[in-house]
């Protein structure tokens, strides 16, 4: 069973039900508000890092699954939020510092996330349109074993496994959202049994639930914040609406921001992402910093 979370229509009504009273640990010297400002003059980048292996497609033996890790430097607090951050590309093709990931990633470690950009099974263009919807669910997979690493690096990497987040753009949106609402397909094995995936919120950069906006979603499922262009035509600007209603009509919290006139992959917006992204994530991650 996936996280649930209280299930309330209005995104306002939503982030006054999703926010506690208790405080995150946070150096005195800082002044700022973590989470929301910038409170680190740096972010450590961690690349090559092994989270998994998985069987590629048309393959007999598994391969590395990679990630890259960015955390705040010199941050003394014990237990920090996670996201979990998918690439673009089709499911054909894109790395893990594609697009403006890097650039996103580390902009919320410094804020104090502890971000992580991972690689998964890719098809090559014949295989994946001969099976669209096995090629998504081994992304699923893979991705949901980047979660479970999560969990299963806390003590290490002082993460808190209770608030983690899955962010994608594109096929990584795609793979984002049925990765936090798709029940039926399992595990999978790509490595870290006995942790769990779920996750607390999700953000959507111009992805969508192909073929199951109307039904994956269920009550109760983590809020999403959902970037869209109108003039997509990878995946059209109705798909956003679509999975809009099916939020709406299931009472999951939502907000979809509209980029009017843009396309896809529409990362010349990178400032309103930062802007529209901190609040939603410290609400619904439930992070109440101290100044």
């Amino acid at each position: 069973m996936r996280y649930r979370c209280p299930v309330l229509v209005t995104v306002v009504a939503a982030l006054a039900a999703c926010t506690s009273s208790a405080t995150v640990p946070l150096d005195d010297v800082q002044e700022k508000t973590r989470y929301v400002d910038t409170v680190f003059n740096a972010a450590t980048t961690q690349t090559g890092i092994t989270y998994g292996a998985s069987v590629p497609a048309g393959g007999t033996s598994p391969a590395p699954l990679l990630l890259d890790l960015y955390t705040p430097t010199g941050d003394t607090a014990s237990a920090r939020p996670v996201l979990v951050w998918i690439h673009g590309g089709g499911f054909v093709s894109g790395t893990r510092t594609d697009g403006q990931i890097p650039r996103l990633a580390r902009s919320m470690a410094l804020r104090g996330y502890v971000s992580v950009s991972i690689s998964y099974r890719l098809r090559s263009p014949t295989a994946f349109n001969a099976d669209p919807m096995s090629g998504i669910r081994d992304a699923v997979h893979d991705a949901r074993a980047a979660v479970r690493w999560v969990r299963a690096s806390r003590s290490a990497l002082k993460l808190d496994t209770s608030r983690i987040a899955v962010v994608g753009s594109s096929a990584g949106g795609i793979t984002a959202l049925f990765a936090a609402y798709e029940n039926a397909w399992g595990e999978g094995m790509s490595g870290n049994p006995g942790f769990s995936s779920d996750v607390v919120a999700v953000v959507n950069f111009w992805g969508s639930l192909p073929g199951a906006a109307d039904s994956v979603m269920q009550a109760g499922d983590p809020p999403v914040l959902i970037f869209h262009g109108t003039e997509d035509t990878t995946v059209p600007y109705v798909e956003a609406e679509q999975l809009v209603a099916r939020a709406a009509q299931v009472g999951v919290t939502h907000r979809l921001v509209t980029l009017t006139g843009q396309g896809h992959a529409a990362w010349n917006n990178v400032p309103l992402f930062e802007a529209e992204m901190t609040p939603f994530l410290s609400h619904q991650l439930r992070l109440v910093p101290r100044r």
